[in-house]
């Protein structure tokens, strides 16, 4: 895991990044330190991309990637958006460095994930049953259940069922064999086994969050545009000659706003519970609290139940307004009226802070280290305040 922020007002951006990497490698988990996450394009390009999640896309670092690609692009761009666009069509059509068998690997991969965690909700509910007609009851149940679910799900851009049903066949993934390794021992498999071919193609062309992915997070300017945005894309990889990538929506400064806005990558929970004046675990805490209170935990009373619901509700927006005009607000409008050098120091106070809290979690420290900093403005360009010795 990873922390970063982009921190926009009107003058430009500041951008922070930690430096520690985790790399989860044949069931264990190794920490380093001095790991750049922060990569701006240079020359002209008034643009920079942090990395989170997995450090390789399709078997290639990520970092070899961006150096690739920006060797490739002739001058700025006219919007950020447009260089997000254009990062995706080239590993479609030019990033030939991935290597095929790192393609199988990552459709491996995911229709593992897909057929693993069929496979482990049938042993749950299935842990205390005898019966094999009710473990094949299961079985069925939570195969079509994931099939419904790979159904429900937006298709990669220009993906489709049938393109990656022939990739499987291209690549020589012997999807019975995959089955038989995960369902074998499980009774009712013949009866269930088309559901689960259907779903075989599904899990490579459709987009959801898997553990696997890297996240790419361009910031900056396009040279059109008079304030800075940013736009995450999540990556899945390339397989089948298609990259596999979902952009979110823009974020940033617009012309109607002098306050300032923040957009955190990757962990952020102490960074916006600092910002918003409370933690999100403890607000939930709260109104767990007052519900199993109120009702009694059990209470089956159903004017009781929309009563005490409409209670917390109220409770829940009286809080998040407070929050809102207290904290928030003055937050963003103190930014908005900062030197980029002092949102740069706030950039790297809030990633500190996350850092802080890895630390003194119970499970190992996942975020810390150097923390880099940079502005980006239209008149300087792009300026590191903080860099790891090169």
């Amino acid at each position: 895991m990873t922390s970063q922020i982009a921190i926009f007002n009107p003058l430009g951006v500041a951008v922070a990044s930690d430096t520690v990497t985790t790399h989860n490698r044949g069931g264990g988990t190794k920490t380093t330190n001095n790991a750049e996450k922060i990569w701006a394009l240079g020359g002209d390009h008034l643009v920079v991309v942090v990395s989170s999640g997995s450090v390789v896309t399709t078997g290639i670092h990520s970092r070899l990637l961006i150096s690739e690609w920006t060797r490739t692009l002739k001058k700025p761009l006219p919007t950020l958006a447009q260089y997000v666009s254009n990062f995706t069509q080239w590993i479609t059509n030019e990033a030939n460095m991935m290597p095929v068998d790192s393609e199988v690997q990552d459709i491996n991969w995911c229709l593992n994930d897909h057929f693993l965690e069929i496979q482990r909700r049938v042993k749950i509910e299935t842990s205390k049953l005898e019966s094999a007609d009710d473990v094949a009851a299961s079985l069925k149940t939570h195969s079509e259940a994931g099939l419904h679910y790979l159904l429900g799900l937006p298709l990669f851009t220009d993906a489709s069922d049938e393109l990656d049903a022939a990739i499987l066949v291209e690549r020589e993934i012997d999807i019975d064999k995959k089955i038989d390794y995960f369902f074998k021992e499980l009774p009712g498999l013949e009866e269930v086994r088309e559901i689960l071919r259907t779903s075989a193609p599904l899990a490579l062309s459709r987009a959801q969050e898997m553990k696997g992915d890297t996240d790419l997070g361009f910031i900056g300017f396009g040279s059109d545009e008079y304030f800075a945005t940013s736009q995450i894309a999540h990556c899945r990889g390339r397989y089948g000659n298609l990259a596999r990538v979902v952009v979110e929506e823009s974020f940033g400064q617009t012309a109607d706003e002098s306050s300032g806005s923040i957009k955190a990558f990757a962990q952020s929970d102490a960074i916006f519970g600092f910002i918003r004046g409370a933690q999100s675990a403890v607000k939930v805490a709260v109104y767990e609290y007052l519900w199993e209170t109120l009702t009694d935990g059990k209470d089956e009373n159903e004017e009781k139940l929309k009563e005490v619901q409409t209670l917390i509700d109220g409770l829940r927006n009286h809080v998040d307004e407070y929050q809102t005009e207290t904290f928030v607000n003055p937050m963003l409008d103190t930014i908005g009226s900062l030197s980029l050098r002092d949102v740069a120091d706030l950039a790297v106070s809030l990633v500190g802070m996350q850092a802080t809290r890895s630390a003194a979690s119970p499970t190992p420290a996942s975020v810390g280290g150097f923390i880099e900093s940079l502005v980006i403005d239209r008149n300087d360009g792009v300026r590191w305040v903080n860099r790891l010795p090169r």
